[in-house]
C-alpha cells in the first residue's frame, strides 16, 4: 500500500491537537503529514521534526506554491479559526474547522 500524503495548512492553536494526532497515527496508517504555515518555528515546535512529518513555511497567498502542495497530497486540511466551511474540487476535499 502506498503512503498517503496529508497536507495541513495552519499550525496555530486550533491545529495543535490535530497535528499531534496525525503524526502519532502516521506510522500505523502509512501516512506522511506535511504541515504548512507562514511561521516555520511554530510548525517545528509542534511537529518536533518527528518521523513521517515535514514542516514547510509557505505564504498562503502564493497560489502557485499552494497548488503544488495540494496536488502532491491525497488529503488536504485547512485550519482557519475565523469560520467553518467545506471546500471541494474534483481533486481535493478539505474541511476547515475554526
Amino acid at each position: 500500500m502506498s503512503k498517503k500524503n496529508i497536507l495541513l495548512f495552519g499550525a496555530g492553536k486550533s491545529a495543535t491537537v490535530l497535528i499531534e494526532y496525525l503524526i502519532n497515527e502516521a506510522d500505523n496508517n502509512n501516512w506522511h503529514v506535511t504541515v504548512a504555515d507562514a511561521n516555520l518555528d511554530m510548525i517545528v515546535l509542534k511537529t518536533q521534526n518527528r518521523p513521517h512529518s515535514t514542516s514547510i513555511a509557505v505564504d498562503i497567498n502564493d497560489a502557485v506554491r499552494r497548488k503544488e502542495l495540494i496536488h502532491s497530497s491525497e488529503i488536504v486540511i485547512s485550519i482557519d479559526r475565523k469560520s467553518t466551511r467545506l471546500n471541494s474540487s474534483h481533486t481535493v476535499i478539505s474541511y476547515a474547522v475554526f
